[in-house]
């Protein structure tokens, strides 16, 4: 009797500890699938726009790039949506790319695709990390006490719109750039 008595509290012994340790092993999070690097979009030339007044504006926005970051990292900020619009250029072609989440890397900054690429969709879709400079960066805008703050480029593209134009883009848009 004393060799049935151990052989059944051996095997509860081994269910309760054996179990355990297999069951914390399914517990253990998998390991974390590394990120990839963040594509690389700086070049040695800043992007120029064919139009004196709009390279104005994409030059003030650069120039004013490191206080909008500085906002956009502030804890304290009753800012929100902080977007910062850059051109990139590849083999097959260009676009203007909205990204968010921006981070200083030395001397260059990372953010994410924010919008849906129409031009350059396999190397730019929705989430893709982009790293870039100050030369890649068109625009860039956030919103704070219900207006809109930057948004130099797009400002002046609705000034040149027509009625029709503007009302079309403050459906999609509806928040105040005046």
């Amino acid at each position: 009797m004393r060799l049935w008595q151990y052989l059944v509290t051996s095997l509860i012994g081994f269910a309760l500890f054996g179990g355990a340790g297999c069951s914390k092993q399914q517990e253990e999070e998998p390991a974390e699938t590394p990120k990839p690097p963040a594509v690389d979009i700086s070049r040695p030339q800043p992007y120029q726009a064919a139009d004196a007044e709009l390279n104005a504006a994409i030059q003030s926005a650069r120039d004013t790039l490191e206080s909008f970051v500085a906002e956009s990292m502030n804890n304290d900020s009753s800012g929100s949506a902080f977007t910062v619009k850059v051109h990139a250029a590849t083999g097959k072609g260009e676009e203007d790319l909205w990204l968010t989440g921006i981070a200083k890397d030395g001397e260059h900054y990372t953010a994410v695709v924010e919008s849906d690429p129409k031009v350059l969709t396999d190397e730019f879709p929705m989430g893709t990390e982009v790293r870039f400079g100050a030369g890649e960066v068109v625009e860039w805008h956030y919103f704070k006490d219900d207006k809109v703050i930057g948004a130099q480029v797009t400002r002046i593209l609705r000034q040149r719109m027509t009625p029709e134009q503007r009302t079309e883009h403050d459906v999609i848009y509806p928040f105040p750039f005046e």
